[in-house]
């Protein structure tokens, strides 16, 4: 692909810096999943937060969203269904939300965890 004048360099690190998930189709079924159980480890030595999390009850989970704060700024990174842990390595970070999205982008209630800072 040819990168006429930058385009595709503005495109990957300004319009499209953060991941995004495939717009929601709630008239096929708009079932939210469950806040899902979140728990961290601090680990200074290592510099780093491990981060888990899995689904409550049996819910059809199609992917995860794990967004974290540091200062005004979120990040954001998306899972598949199947993954359930993250290393954090930023001892900066001030909160961490994660939430479930169904396979039919409908987005579930969001569990948020403050980062105690040692």
């Amino acid at each position: 692909m040819e990168n006429r004048d930058g385009i595709a360099d503005v495109l990957k690190n300004d319009i499209y810096a953060q991941p995004a998930l495939v717009p929601a189709t709630p008239w096929l079924n708009n079932i939210k999943p469950n806040k899902p159980e979140l728990k961290i480890i601090q680990d200074q030595k290592l510099g780093q937060i491990r981060l888990y999390w899995q689904p409550k009850g049996k819910q059809n989970i199609k992917s995860w969203v794990v967004q974290m704060k540091k200062g005004d700024e979120w990040t954001t990174k998306i899972f598949s269904e199947s993954e359930n842990s993250y290393f954090v390595n930023d001892m900066q970070v001030e909160n961490i939300a994660v939430s479930g999205v169904s396979r039919y982008g409908i987005a579930g209630e969001i569990a948020v965890v403050d980062v105690e800072k040692k």
